[in-house]
């Protein structure tokens, strides 16, 4: 195979994956890569973090126009906005399971004062 000619974009979060979440992050990235018609989301193991990729071929010496660069970095940001929540809550807070809602407490939270203390029950 000659040489490919290309523009590849790659878009990686500010978010260090701890090596304890890395199955989970796996996981997640399996769904949406699921969901998405262009590009896909890596761990790139080097750096530990999530990043977003997306290549567009370009043979026989063409080149890229405006609009299909606009229309990639518009691809790119639509998908890293719509994920970046999913992938920061797997590493911050909970393992990455079909039902979320499951980590969630069983007692009550917040204050009217806005804190986020549990709430103890009143009698």
């Amino acid at each position: 195979m000659g040489e490919l000619e290309s523009l590849h974009l790659a878009c990686a979060f500010d978010l260090k994956v701890p090596d304890r979440r890395k199955p989970e992050v796996h996981y997640l990235l399996t769904l949406v890569n699921e969901q998405l018609w262009l590009g896909h989301f890596d761990l790139w193991s080097d750096e530990g973090v999530v990043a977003y990729r997306h290549t567009l071929l370009l043979a026989g010496g063409a080149e890229a126009s405006a609009a299909q660069c606009e229309a990639l970095l518009e691809a790119a940001l639509e998908a890293c906005e719509r994920h970046y929540q999913a992938f920061q809550f797997v590493v911050w807070r909970a393992r990455a399971q079909r039902r979320p809602w499951r980590w969630w407490p069983s007692k009550p939270w917040g204050r009217r004062d806005g804190s986020v203390f549990p709430v103890k029950a009143s009698s």
